[in-house]
């Protein structure tokens, strides 16, 4: 593994920005550079009720601010290699997001 964290809190436009703000302090500490090699990313997103969510829009997000936080080098295929096991549920006690990264030890591509 290379790397495992956990953000709290949920997301949309304002909400966003906010949630964009907040995830750089739960994105500490970061690696001492971005990570370049291929990984997957599993990201478990617990919204705070049970509305409908659209879950490659959470994905794009968080890899979005993966890159903002340099915690990942790109989001392009060579480095995101797979999301496998990305999932929503619902936690309305604690709202947030687990993220989990690892080298990707499928195919090369």
């Amino acid at each position: 593994e290379i790397y495992t964290l956990s953000l709290h809190d949920a997301l949309p436009i304002s909400i966003y920005k906010r949630y964009e703000s907040q995830a750089g302090w739960f994105l500490r500490p970061a690696p001492p550079k971005p990570i370049e090699s291929r990984i997957h990313i599993k990201a478990l997103f617990y919204m705070p009720d049970n509305r409908i969510v659209d879950r490659p829009n959470l994905e794009q997000a968080l890899y979005d601010i993966l890159v903002k936080y340099r915690i990942i080098k790109d989001d392009n295929s060579r480095i995101v290699a797979s999301g496998d096991g990305t999932r929503v549920y619902v936690d309305r006690e604690q709202p947030r997001t687990e993220i989990y990264i690892e080298e990707y030890e499928g195919e090369q591509q």
